[in-house]
């Protein structure tokens, strides 16, 4: 998928987690966040993506993205809130702001869990062990590492 809107962004979000490439999904994610409030995550439309596997990854991308979006919300930051913000004055009233969270798009939790169980290693080719395993991937039937999907 080409372009760039949130569906496209999404698919390469999921491009480089399975990559292992992890400054690149961060940077994605990151310029879904600059995006602000004309790029939703409850916008995210639903991929219907034919490959059961894929479907799911992007599905638990989905609940990282929203997951990463509102912690930052919940300190303050809203998502139009400028790259550099400056001064404690206006910090101060960027947090005296109400909070306004992200939803998911309803499609997220209608994505089935795979029937096989799917390993997605990391770039030296290790998987996760039971401690490493992330839990949402885990929902999904899917063995991975939990992707860091914190910015700034």
């Amino acid at each position: 998928m080409e372009g760039y809107t949130p569906l496209a962004t999404l698919y390469r979000i999921y491009e480089y987690v399975v990559l292992d490439d992890v400054i690149a999904y961060r940077n994605e994610i990151e310029d879904f966040w600059d995006e602000g409030p004309k790029w939703p995550v409850a916008g995210i439309p639903d991929p219907q993506d034919p490959d059961p596997a894929r479907y799911a990854i992007l599905a638990v991308m989905t609940l990282f993205i929203h997951d990463a979006f509102n912690e930052r919300i919940d300190v303050g930051i809203p998502r139009d809130a400028p790259p550099w913000v400056g001064p404690a004055w206006r910090w101060r009233e960027l947090k005296a702001r109400p909070r306004v969270f992200e939803e998911l798009p309803p499609w997220v939790h209608k994505v089935p869990k795979l029937k096989k169980k799917l390993v997605i290693p990391d770039r030296e080719g290790r998987a996760p062990n039971s401690s490493q395993m992330d839990d949402w991937f885990l929902d999904k039937n899917i063995i991975a590492y939990t992707p860091h999907c914190r910015f700034r």
